[in-house]
């Protein structure tokens, strides 16, 4: 207690009482209690440390001060705990962390909202009704489980590349039902693969599914539009339409134009021609004989067009007055069309069936000619079938060029003979047979390549597959060379990744751009040269004494520092003051040494001056700059100038003489105690 110390009077057995004694220690008590304060720690005049409070229940700390804090201080030896509270903010202040131990819980409001830790690693926030935190961000590091629902009011941003479900099905899509979305497979004419992309089955698209105006010239294919698409009575601006023979037209509003030609009505609608609402028409009763049209021009008639009876009433078309057994045109009632001469068609030729040729030479003369088909079958059988035997022909495609020279054939197809593929630069052709030396082809490969290979080769796939190919017997000389990852350029062999990782001089020195990774156990003693292996190659620490022959390290290799010693020679005993003398001691060196440093100190340390030693070799000093020991110090490892050895140092003889002279000692103190430490190792 302060202000109080034990007893302020101390009474003893037939002592007298005094009033004002008893009042002294009384007004004592009263200060120390009740004026000044007190504390209970355990030092003297304090009273012994309070360990427990009894009697309340209640306990008020602070004097209810407005706008004062209340400080509860827990004095540990090097850490403090002070709780505060905050007297006008209305809230305790932990200046340290709280540590809620075991699974002992943090609660608010009642036992059914709380924080704990339920095992080791695990914090449980749990409530009875509702957690609510409010945030503008809540950033949660690490993966979240949710075993019940959730419920995003705004809106969910998912960064990453996967949404996963508990259906994970390929294929299918998320589809709102009206309350969820759930994953469902995509049905009807359309499949979706896992990668998305969506497949419209054949025949799934029907007219009704257009709009009107949706095809426009750019979504029909060439030739998509025959008869047959066009719906009966549709309007058909007659510039569209190419007209053939047999063609009814109807006119309702507009008007047929026909130049250079007349049709004649004469009245007769039953056997002449004449035209009606229904049309024009030619109407001859049958086995009436030739039913013809003349053209004339300047009255001379240049072609008959008609059907001729007496021949299977066939429609002809023939040079001249009348019709003949070769028309230069025929149709037969089957639409069998022939023609009797070349037929040129100056526009687009196009034939809706199969096409037959039976001449001896087909020729094009196109500056391009398209081939639809995909694949152009050669040699088939008369009918476009497989062929039943051999025909032992080539077939394949001829090539005509000329060289400068004379004209020449190429051909390029399958030699029957050898039964391969082959190509002939200066082919001869008999019988459809072709002979000749083969020729060189200039192309790019994928895949495998069989047999001799001349020339160059590049790509990034060339693969041979004969690990042991004794057919290639040079590669000439190559700029670079990637296999896989490794790469041969000029004088360096290396990586993708470190191309000049090995380079080679032209005198056959390899270097390496990287230290060579050696597998274990790979290197033997007989792979390393005599004296090959330097210090600097040896790891630290990596020579063992097992690695030594006994008697093989000589003190000639072993480190200055493994090998110093210290030699101390006293120059007097403990106590007597040091006196200025030469050869104040004499000794012989045991062997030969090689001194690398000198030291001395005293158990007195001189007072006024210094304290200076020489050492001498046979008289001679071996110390350029003499020992000393500063005023006041007791070692010369403080000395403001250090030794030098030099003059007879730092070699010692074996056996040579050797003195310690005192120059200088101390000028009101000279120092007791001195001894001098030569520090070296033997040689």
């Amino acid at each position: 207690m302060a202000g109080y110390s034990a007893r302020i009077n101390t009474y003893t057995t037939g002592d007298t009482i005094k009033a004002e004694d008893t009042n002294e220690e009384f007004d004592a008590l009263v200060t120390a209690f009740g004026t000044s304060g007190h504390t209970h720690d355990g030092t003297a005049g304090n009273g012994g440390a309070l360990s427990k409070l009894t009697g309340s229940n209640a306990i008020t700390i602070g004097a209810a001060t407005a706008g004062t804090d209340i400080t509860v201080t827990f004095d540990g030896e090097t850490n403090d705990g002070v709780l505060k509270w905050m007297e006008d903010e209305d809230y305790f202040e932990f200046s340290d962390a709280i540590l809620v131990s075991s699974t002992n819980k943090l609660q608010f409001g009642d036992t059914g909202t709380y924080i704990h830790q339920s095992a080791d690693g695990v914090l449980d926030l749990v409530s009875d009704t509702e957690i609510e935190i409010n945030a503008t961000t809540i950033d949660i590091n690490g993966a979240v489980d949710i075993s019940g629902n959730t419920t995003v009011g705004g809106d969910l941003t998912i960064t990453g590349d996967d949404l996963t479900m508990g259906t994970n099905t390929s294929g299918h899509i998320l589809v709102a039902d009206g309350t969820n979305y759930n994953p469902v497979a995509v049905s009807g004419d359309v499949t979706m693969n896992s990668a998305g992309a969506i497949t419209i089955a054949n025949a799934a698209v029907e007219n009704a599914m257009l709009a009107d105006d949706a095809v426009g010239a750019d979504e029909l294919a060439a030739n998509a539009v025959v008869n047959a698409s066009v719906a009966s009575g549709a309007a058909i601006d007659v510039s569209k339409t190419a007209l053939t023979a047999g063609t009814n037209i109807s006119l309702s509003t507009n008007t047929l134009n026909v130049d250079d030609a007349f049709l004649i009505n004469s009245g007769d609608d039953t056997t002449s021609g004449v035209v009606t609402s229904a049309g024009y028409k030619l109407n001859v009763g049958a086995g009436s004989g030739d039913i013809t049209t003349q053209f004339q021009q300047g009255g001379t008639t240049l072609f008959t067009v008609g059907i001729d009876d007496s021949d299977s009433e066939k429609f002809k078309i023939h040079s001249g007055t009348a019709l003949a057994d070769t028309s230069d045109l025929e149709i037969t009632s089957a639409g069998v069309v022939s023609l009797a001469s070349d037929l040129n068609v100056g526009g687009n030729f196009v034939v809706t069936g199969n096409l037959t040729v039976n001449g001896t030479t087909t020729t094009v003369n196109t500056a391009t000619m398209g081939v639809v088909d995909p694949i152009i079958h050669l040699q088939t059988a008369s009918d476009g079938g497989a062929l039943g035997s051999d025909t032992n022909k080539d077939v394949g495609i001829v090539m005509q060029y000329h060289n400068g020279s004379a004209a020449k054939n190429a051909f390029l197809g399958w030699d029957d003979s050898a039964g391969k593929l082959t190509f002939v630069a200066d082919a001869s052709l008999s019988s459809e047979v072709v002979s000749g030396s083969v020729g060189t082809i200039v192309a790019t490969f994928e895949g495998n390549i069989t047999g001799n290979v001349t020339g160059n080769t590049s790509g990034t796939a060339a693969t041979v597959t004969t690990a042991a190919q004794s057919n290639i017997t040079s590669l000439g000389t190559l700029t670079t060379l990637t296999v896989d990852d490794i790469i041969i350029n000029g004088t360096n062999i290396g990586h993708t990744s470190d191309t000049d990782a090995m380079a080679i001089s032209s005198g056959g020195v390899v270097t390496f751009s990287q230290v060579p990774l050696f597998p274990n156990d790979t290197i033997e003693t007989a792979d390393i040269q005599a004296d090959a292996v330097t210090g600097a190659k040896i790891a630290d620490d990596a020579i063992d004494s097992e690695h030594y022959t006994d008697g093989s390290v000589d003190l000639a290799h072993v480190s200055v520092g493994a090998k110093t010693e210290v030699i101390a020679i006293a120059c007097g005993d403990e106590t007597t003051a040091t006196a200025a003398a030469t050869a104040v001691v004499t000794f012989h060196m045991p062997y030969a040494f090689y001194l690398t440093g000198i030291k001395a100190g005293v158990t007195t340390a001189p007072v006024g001056s210094v304290l200076t030693v020489d050492l001498n070799e046979a008289g001679s000093t071996c110390l350029t700059t003499k020992l000393t020991i500063d005023a006041s110090e007791k070692t010369s490892a403080t000395a403001a100038t250090a030794a030098v050895i030099g003059g007879a140092g730092p070699a010692l003889a074996a056996d040579a003489l050797m003195t310690i002279d005192v120059d200088g000692v101390g000028s009101s103190t000279a120092g007791a105690g001195l001894k001098v430490y030569l520090i070296g190792y033997q040689t």
